[in-house]
């Protein structure tokens, strides 16, 4: 810690008001440095745990938790409201301050605490209110994702779970997957110059551009049985594209010696 007072020493500890607002600085300071160390400036409004956002029959419900906006770490109390006639989910922010009797009898305001709560109204922005939509989470999820692959048959028998996380610090999606073509004598030759598809992202975990991984094969031949297969290319598709925007697609290699193989993924997709 870079500010720090050693209150060890002997001999009366002089006490005022500009040490205590020394050490208030100091962890001041370390709650912005780790709240911002993914490079953000602080502009964006970051929730830094829980406010976690469910909506179902016209009501949403956010969470409990705290969030950091304009240098202050505020907690927030969460609610279920309806959202109806244009309204959004709204976060609104209430400042108190309470004063103490000083001994020159002066009773300036200097408790200062500010809270804040789910409100549903109109998308506005301004010193003490904001959408909801407008936060960026802080941190790694904790909890993995998953989405189930199946093919048919004739398009090679594929099963498998992808799973994934977003990583909010930098923005990224990491991703990890084996998967399990169970008759990879039916892809067509063609398909080694196609992606098929096999999941897609939700909104908020897709990609800017499109990104492009390997997937490790445990050793095959391919179909001329000519030559030892150890890799497929991955492509995740862009969210400029339509319908397909997020689409989790693998160029697989027709294999007849054996009919069956697997394939094991892992990466990580930057989103910006």
């Amino acid at each position: 810690m870079s500010k720090r007072i050693d209150f060890t020493q002997l001999g009366g500890f002089p006490l005022t008001q500009n040490r205590l607002d020394y050490m208030q600085q100091a962890y001041d300071e370390i709650m912005k440095a780790l709240v911002l160390q993914g490079g953000d400036d602080g502009s964006v409004p970051i929730i830094v745990s829980g406010m976690q956002l469910t909506s179902a029959g016209g009501y949403s419900t956010i969470t409990n938790g705290w969030f950091f906006r304009s240098g202050k770490l505020i907690a927030f109390t969460g609610n279920t409201l309806a959202i109806a006639g244009g309204n959004v989910e709204m976060v609104q922010i209430t400042a108190t301050a309470t004063p103490l009797t000083y001994n020159n009898g002066s009773t300036p305001n200097v408790i200062l605490d500010s809270t804040a709560a789910f409100l549903a109204g109109p998308a506005i922005t301004n010193a003490f209110n904001f959408p909801y939509s407008t936060m960026k989470r802080w941190g790694i999820e904790t909890a993995w994702s998953s989405l189930a692959v199946s093919t048919p048959s004739g398009y090679g028998g594929v099963t498998g779970t992808i799973y994934y996380k977003k990583n909010f610090i930098n923005n990224t999606v990491l991703i990890r997957a084996t998967l399990t073509a169970a008759n990879a004598d039916h892809f067509l030759t063609i398909s080694m110059a196609q992606y098929m598809q096999m999941a897609q992202f939700p909104a908020g975990y897709i990609p800017a551009n499109d990104v492009y991984l390997t997937a490790h094969i445990r050793d095959i031949q391919d179909d001329e049985a000519s030559q030892h297969i150890e890799q497929l290319s991955c492509k995740i598709v862009n969210a400029g594209a339509g319908i397909n925007a997020g689409m989790i697609t693998i160029r697989w290699i027709r294999a007849v010696a054996p009919s069956a193989y697997i394939i094991d993924l892992s990466g990580i997709i930057p989103l910006d």
